[in-house]
């Protein structure tokens, strides 16, 4: 398996395995699916110090992490807010530690970020305790926050401070 930055030709199947959460899952609180297209703007805004990793397998995209802008307001430049999946026929072999391992490396050598932020639904436990196996603090949460399949979603909030 190798870890590697994004390339372009990665967008649809970063694009497929997030929208297979969307669909499934309220690991991601989006309703709908989203387009190649769509999701190709979400990849133009990755430019240094937000990047896009991916664990990629014999020329398959096993999951990929990656940095986004916390807010847009220029006070909030020195955090981002995580996001990472896995391969759900892949979890449980440590992809998703490989890969916050590298992510978080690669931070702390650009010194721009400060704070990494990572907003889970409450009752996704094992990507909690990925979180906090990487040093991550739990900070606070959002109750009842969204709802998703008739369900109402708390929203656990973690900080690394790097």
């Amino acid at each position: 398996m190798e870890i590697r930055d994004s390339k372009v030709s990665d967008v649809k199947a970063i694009n497929d395995l997030i929208n297979y959460y969307i669909i499934n899952t309220n690991v991601n609180l989006d309703y709908e699916p989203k387009s190649v297209t769509q999701r190709m703007k979400w990849y133009e805004e990755h430019t240094k110090p937000y990047p896009i990793l991916v664990a990629e397998e014999e020329g398959v995209v096993l999951g990929f992490v990656s940095l986004s802008k916390l807010y847009e307001k220029k006070g909030f430049l020195r955090s981002a807010e995580l996001s990472i999946y896995v391969n759900p026929t892949r979890r449980g072999e440590g992809i998703g530690l490989i890969l916050m391992e590298e992510i978080i490396k690669r931070a702390k050598e650009d010194g721009k970020i400060k704070t990494i932020v990572s907003l889970i639904s409450s009752d996704n436990y094992p990507s909690i305790q990925l979180h906090k196996k990487m040093g991550f603090e739990e900070t606070g949460c959002y109750k009842n926050i969204a709802e998703k399949f008739n369900e109402i979603i708390d929203v656990t909030i973690l900080q690394l401070y790097l």
